[in-house]
């Protein structure tokens, strides 16, 4: 997230997010400000292995298939990795 820039999406994909966020450019450059907040904040999604392995309770991952900024390959890695941890 640290390194996801606007500038980084196919111009296919910009005219996508310009379609979709009303209030134009500056509201484009707000959502990739908080995609780097969260990278900088350990507050909220900390997904590492070490913490992902401290859950004990079922989850649910639920993940958007065309998600430019959470590929849905993260969420199956996460369900490979952790499908044979025992549950309580």
């Amino acid at each position: 997230m640290r390194q996801y820039t606007i500038d980084m999406l196919p111009e296919a994909e910009n005219e996508n997010m310009r379609r979709r966020h009303p209030r134009g450019e500056p509201q484009i450059e707000t959502l990739f400000a908080q995609g780097i907040a969260f990278a900088e904040s350990y507050d909220d999604m900390n997904l590492t292995p070490p913490y992902l392995s401290k859950i004990t309770a079922k989850t649910l991952l639920v993940q958007g298939d065309r998600d430019p900024f959470y590929p849905v390959e993260i969420s199956v890695e996460m369900a490979r990795r952790y499908r044979s941890q025992p549950f309580g």
